[in-house]
């Protein structure tokens, strides 16, 4: 640096300066980022009142720092305004939930007579194709598993909807059967180790399966098949305390054996 020259305001070092014919910034000036345009079938403004409404923001209350949806922010406020004693925050409240109320009385009101229908009309000609084929598969949903309360008034439907959910449900209702023959069996030989960690394995499985479908109920349309697995499980827990009478040929030797013993 020579002596004639000064480093200071709008001085810079000469090593540190832009070269003549060189620019500074090679790249360009950058483009402002191009909005996109919706397509015509995408509502674009009812897609941003959703996305603001749940969006998360920070509120405090009692001291504390929580985040709610927007949307929940407005509702509560509304509700304190109203409690407050608020005359248009009350008609407001009152008005948004008659609307929800009535909404879903009016969706659960479609959903149970689509399930009466179901029942008493697909039942009826079920029953007509078992007369003619009794091998007629079952229908899913079967319509046996629609329980009507009637002290309530609801329908609840105890059974699988789908051919995938069928699968789930038939294989508890085997594993709860297995329980059952093992326990009598146990019952029977309380010793018996193989007895014990085949029941330990089922009970696994059964909880494996109670993951997939936790709503499980016992099936009405199984009634019959739930009745002859107790059955066969209460007769083997039974046999350790009566055992199976002899038959005919059993007796009949029984009885000959002392009279040809008196004749030698």
């Amino acid at each position: 640096m020579t002596d004639d020259y000064d480093v200071g305001y709008k001085k810079p070092p000469k090593h540190g300066r832009f070269k003549k014919g060189q620019s500074g910034n090679p790249g360009g000036r950058p483009r402002r980022p191009k909005r996109e345009e919706p397509e015509a079938y995408v509502e674009r403004m009812k897609a941003l009142v959703l996305e603001e409404a749940y969006r998360l923001i920070d509120i405090h209350e009692g001291g504390k720092t929580i985040r709610l949806p927007l949307i929940q922010v407005m509702i509560r406020r509304m509700g304190v305004l109203a409690a407050q004693g608020n005359s248009r925050a009350m008609r407001d409240y009152m008005d948004l939930l008659r609307i929800i109320e009535e909404e879903k009385w009016a969706s659960y009101s479609a959903y149970l007579k689509q399930l009466l229908d179901y029942k008493v009309d697909f039942g009826e000609e079920f029953e007509r194709r078992k007369k003619l084929n009794p091998s007629e598969p079952e229908p899913i949903p079967h319509p046996d598993d629609i329980f009507v309360n009637t002290h309530t008034g609801t329908v609840e439907l105890r059974g699988p909807m789908t051919k995938e959910e069928k699968v789930y449900w038939d294989r508890i209702e085997e594993s709860e059967a297995t329980i059952a023959e093992l326990k009598g069996l146990l019952a029977k030989d309380p010793d018996n180790e193989f007895l014990k960690e085949e029941l330990a394995d089922e009970r696994r499985l059964r909880q494996l399966f109670a993951r997939v479908v936790p709503d499980y109920k016992p099936r009405p349309s199984r009634r019959d098949a739930r009745r002859e697995a107790r059955f066969r499980a209460f007769k083997s827990f039974l046999e350790q305390f009566d055992p199976q009478p002899a038959t005919r040929s059993d007796r009949k030797s029984a009885i000959d054996t002392p009279g040809q013993r008196g004749q030698a």
